[in-house]
């Protein structure tokens, strides 16, 4: 079901977000949720979600990158359903420059725009996701891209985490198609032991297991 948002952010993603995504090679799947896949299967989801308030309109930009390994998982059959920004194996808020935030001085990443001036705030907006945030979220396309910023936390919007995976089981995620078969064995066992997620470990097991006889 489509979600109804207030007319000015509706005509911000219409017509400022929606274009330059589109530009750029994403896929509006639903709502305000855009994806973009590499032709390895590795993905990228960025969702806006609005928070009206007054006198400005308030949204944030969440985005995840999604390795072929979560998007196998859950995007074809093991855990079917919608699309979301919780397959990523992280998922973080997008931080806004000061003249495009809600509060430039506070902590919350919100973005945040004056109903009546969208014109003004949608052409600064489509400038900075196309000149900054759109080649970022490119980049993690790249497995060994995702690899290294997951593990040595160097970009710091991954400090901002709000959803993903701890490093132990990420590392299964990320490693699972190419890592050492005994390493990775015993931390699946390890994290079921620790209450971890079994459904999806299991499934990295089978997998892990496959490449031996494949």
């Amino acid at each position: 079901m489509e979600v109804l948002v207030a007319s000015p952010f509706g005509g911000l993603m219409k017509g400022y977000v929606d274009p330059a995504m589109k530009d750029a090679g994403f896929v509006r799947t639903r709502s305000w949720l855009w994806s973009m896949a590499s032709p390895q299967g590795h993905a990228v989801f960025v969702e806006m979600r609005p928070n009206p308030l007054t006198p400005k309109f308030g949204f944030y930009v969440e985005w995840a990158p999604v390795p072929v390994v979560l998007m196998d998982y859950f995007g074809s059959g093991a855990q079917p359903g919608r699309s979301e920004i919780g397959w990523g194996l992280i998922s973080t808020h997008l931080t806004p420059p000061a003249d495009l935030a809600w509060e430039p001085s506070g902590m919350m990443p919100m973005w945040g725009f004056y109903p009546d001036r969208v014109d003004e705030y949608g052409l600064r907006l489509r400038d900075h996701f196309q000149g900054v945030a759109i080649p970022r979220w490119k980049r993690f396309l790249d497995l060994p891209t995702l690899a290294e910023e997951f593990y040595r936390r160097t970009d710091l919007e991954f400090f901002l985490t709000t959803r993903g995976y701890g490093e132990d089981f990420g590392k299964v995620i990320l490693e699972v198609d190419d890592g050492d078969p005994q390493e990775l064995e015993k931390l699946i066992d390890e994290l079921i032991a620790a209450g971890g997620d079994r459904d999806l470990l299991e499934w990295l097991r089978r997998r892990l297991h496959a490449r031996s006889v494949g």
